[in-house]
This record gives C-alpha cells, sequence and structure tokens, in this order.
C-alpha cells in the first residue's frame, strides 16, 4: 500500500510537469520533497451523556458541540500533534471530523488501528481517535513522507469548567424591560408583577388571581389555567421565559414557587407551573398547565426562601438559598443538584439574584452583601 501511495504521487507529479499541447507558453512546475502537516483542527462533536429520570432510571443522551476553538499543537521535532485543553467529558472521539493541510501540496494518509494498511485522508470521513493514530503526508514527487502521531485528549471525568470572577458593584446587567412591566403593574393596581415574554406579562391582582397583560402593562386580564388558583405558587416566586425553538412567534413560560398555608401536600418543595405562549396573529389562546408534584420523583426543586431562574446553554438553572444550583434539562419535571454549575467558592452569601446575558455569562448579585460575580461555563 505504502508503495501504491508514493507512485500515485509520482504520477501526479509527472502530469503536472508535462507541458500543454496546443500552447505556445511553456509551463514548469516544481516537483516539491518538502512536507509537513501545518495545521490540524476539529468540526462539530458529538457528546454523549446520561441523566437521570424521575424514577431513578439512567439512559444516555446524545448533544453537539463545535470543537473549532479547540487548539492542537504540532510539534514537528517530536513528530506529535495533540490538544492541551481536554475535550469535554463524553466527547465521541470514535467519529471525528477534522481538517487536516499541509505543506507544498503533501499528500495525507492514515495509518490502520489494527495493521500496516494506509487510507487516504478525506476531510468529509469521521476518523477514530479513540487511540493514538498515526497520520502521514507524502511529499509531492513521493521521495519520503513525515509521520505524525496524533492524540485527542478528552476527559474522563465529568468537570464543572466553570470560571468565575469578582466584579465591581453595580455591574449586575439592569433589566429595564422587567423594570418598565413592573412600573406599570404597579400602575394598573397588580399585587405583584410575575414577570414577562417577549409578548405578554404576568402579574397577580389584589385578589391573587393571575393577570395577564398584551399591550405592555396598561390593561390586564384573568389568564387561563388549567388547574385550581389555589395550586399557584404565592412565596418564593420565580419566572423564566424564553423563545421556544420548535415554534416561531412563542415562548415558552416557567413559574415555580411554594404554595402558602401549612396545610399544602407541597409544602417542602416548589410547585411548577408552565405555559407554551403563541402569540401569533392567529393563534388559539394558551393556557398555564400545573405540572403535579410526583412524591415518587425524588428530584424535585425544594422550597427556599428566594430562586432565580435562568435560561444557559439550553438548560434551566435554578440558583435557590440553599447554596446549590439545580438543573432541569426536561423544562422543569425533575431538577437535579448540578455538578457542571457550581457556584464560586468565595461568594460570600447564599441569597443571590442571578441572570444570564446574551454573551454566555452568568451573573450573581449577593443580595444582603451587594458582591457581583460573572462566571462563564468553559467547556
Amino acid at each position: 500500500m505504502r508503495r501504491y501511495i508514493q507512485a500515485i504521487c509520482i504520477m501526479a507529479t509527472v502530469c503536472l510537469c508535462t507541458s500543454c499541447l496546443g500552447s505556445d507558453d511553456d509551463y514548469y512546475v516544481s516537483s516539491y520533497n518538502d512536507t509537513a502537516i501545518t495545521s490540524f483542527s476539529l468540526g462539530t462533536l458529538n457528546r454523549y451523556l446520561t441523566t437521570t429520570s424521575s424514577t431513578g432510571e439512567d439512559s444516555i443522551y446524545k448533544t453537539t458541540y463545535s470543537a473549532g476553538t479547540y487548539v492542537f499543537t504540532i510539534d514537528h521535532y517530536q513528530r506529535k500533534i495533540y490538544n492541551t485543553d481536554s475535550l469535554p467529558y463524553g466527547t465521541d472521539a470514535e467519529h471525528v471530523l477534522a481538517t487536516i493541510n499541509s505543506k507544498n501540496g503533501g499528500t495525507i494518509v492514515i495509518k490502520s488501528l489494527t495493521s500496516d494498511s494506509l487510507s487516504y485522508y478525506n476531510s468529509s470521513d469521521s476518523i477514530d481517535f479513540s487511540q493514538t493514530r498515526e497520520v502521514r503526508v507524502y511529499a509531492l514527487d513521493g521521495s519520503h513522507y513525515r509521520p505524525y502521531l496524533v492524540t485527542l485528549n478528552v476527559h474522563q471525568v465529568e468537570q464543572s469548567g466553570m470560571y468565575w470572577e469578582r466584579m465591581q458593584a453595580g455591574e449586575y446587567p439592569a433589566d429595564d424591560t422587567k423594570a418598565a412591566w413592573e412600573q406599570a403593574a404597579t400602575a394598573a393596581g397588580m399585587k405583584q408583577f410575575i414577570g414577562a415574554g417577549r409578548a405578554h406579562g404576568y402579574a397577580y391582582d389584589g385578589d391573587g388571581q393571575l393577570m395577564v397583560s398584551s399591550d405592555g402593562g396598561a390593561t390586564w386580564q384573568p389568564d387561563n389555567l388549567d388547574e385550581s388558583s389555589d395550586l399557584l405558587p404565592t412565596e418564593g416566586i420565580a419566572f423564566l421565559s424564553w423563545p421556544y425553538a420548535t415554534n416561531e412567534q412563542t415562548d415558552y413560560h416557567l413559574l415555580v414557587g411554594a404554595t402558602g398555608g401549612e396545610e399544602s401536600s407541597e409544602d417542602d418543595v416548589c410547585v411548577v407551573w408552565r405555559k407554551i405562549d403563541e402569540y401569533a396573529a392567529d393563534s388559539e389562546p394558551s393556557k398555564w398547565v400545573y405540572i403535579p408534584v410526583d412524591k415518587n420523583n425524588v428530584y424535585l426543586l425544594p422550597r427556599m426562601e428566594h430562586i432565580s431562574l435562568l435560561h444557559y446553554q439550553g438548560t434551566v438553572l435554578a440558583i435557590g438559598t440553599d447554596g446549590n444550583i439545580y438543573e432541569s434539562r426536561d423544562q422543569g419535571i425533575t431538577w437535579k443538584k448540578s455538578t457542571t454549575y457550581t457556584l464560586p467558592e468565595e461568594l460570600g452569601t447564599k441569597d443571590v439574584n442571578a441572570t444570564a446575558d446574551g454573551e454566555g455569562y452568568i451573573w450573581l448579585e449577593g443580595r444582603d452583601t451587594g458582591e457581583v460575580w460573572r462566571g462563564k461555563r468553559l467547556d
């Protein structure tokens, strides 16, 4: 196979050096015997992670991420290619799309994991990098080749990947839209503003009825519920809204908190309501749907004095006053203490406001200390 590849390289060179018939110009193409791998990068990779259902059963789900930001070192002296910053835990290293470039048009081939056979590199073919692989680049004239050992380093345990930095007081992002809604709701006689999506705002009136406004808070009317209003949260209320990916002009709302009174069967956990809010011109009115509290579900959101909800990197996070971050991957049905997302060790309080911005950062503000932190998941 090696001789065959060398012969192909030589034949390609001879063809390039042959002058064009019927032309008055003489063409000369150099035959290079110097080559090397000049760049190595990755494309979109698969990642397989484990999640636990409400019944305690584990299942594996697939996600993807772009690995183009991971830098690969090319050590020409030792003829090694590797990444110092390991790829995220769960990355599928057996099916990798790589972009490899060579100097002077050298031919790139990959040695088999089980034999001495070689195969031509193609950027559209996946490569098994679960083990160190030998990648060769043959000179254009076929006289010699350079071998490189390529190693993909992947985290073998799940990493939190959170980097936190302390910011100046007052740098916590202001929510002008929320402030305008709150002012309008108060002016309209609402008792408590809850939150707003892109089209509608929500508040409790003086009787504790859930109200909705579609004109910026000027007018309000009772909203639709699929269960009794007695199950609406009244303490530690948190609201979250984000664009619903599958439908245009649609928001997904979450409303969580604790019900009042000692007689409530959910007095130790939060109740959760959700609404798929369609606001296109021809949309039917949607309603709030109560997610029943199943005591057999060990992954419920505990009742806390204050909770912040945020939508971050495609998942829902809840940060409360017990010092933990809870993650829900099913839009509010189950909540697990996260090991991927963690609070800064130097945080001086458990009572924080939290939000996420459009640049991939989570912001924390101590409600009692005034301290401000900004964090990002690096992997």
